[in-house]
């Protein structure tokens, strides 16, 4: 063989031993980086579904609101529910009530 031919079979079989070991470190660094790109794409899927149904959004946090707000009222029996309900059928009947709840109890 002649001189040119040989160098560029050495520098050829370089570079194949160079891209073997880039294919490995790029192996290394999809191994670590999986599990968090699974979940982004994870997370994206979900903001594109709650995107294209934006009336289920409405309605769940309606439902969590409203749930929260009656919870609330039932532990401090305000809104309605509690004291004043109380405080008002005792006042109609004549009888006057202390509270048992400071009025900032109320949100």
């Amino acid at each position: 063989m002649n001189d040119p031919m040989f160098e560029l079979m050495q520098n050829r079989s370089k570079l194949l031993a160079r891209i073997a070991a880039q294919r490995e470190q790029m192996t290394e660094i999809e191994d670590e980086w999986r599990t968090p790109l699974a979940l982004a794409d994870r997370g994206m899927a979900i903001v594109r579904f709650l995107r294209c149904h934006p009336l289920l959004v409405t309605g769940v946090m309606a439902i969590i609101l409203i749930r929260r707000l009656s919870m609330a009222g039932l532990m401090w029996g305000c809104g309605g529910c509690g004291k004043d309900t109380a405080n008002s059928l005792q006042f109609r009947q004549g009888r006057r009530r202390e509270a048992k709840f400071p009025a900032a109890c109320c949100f």
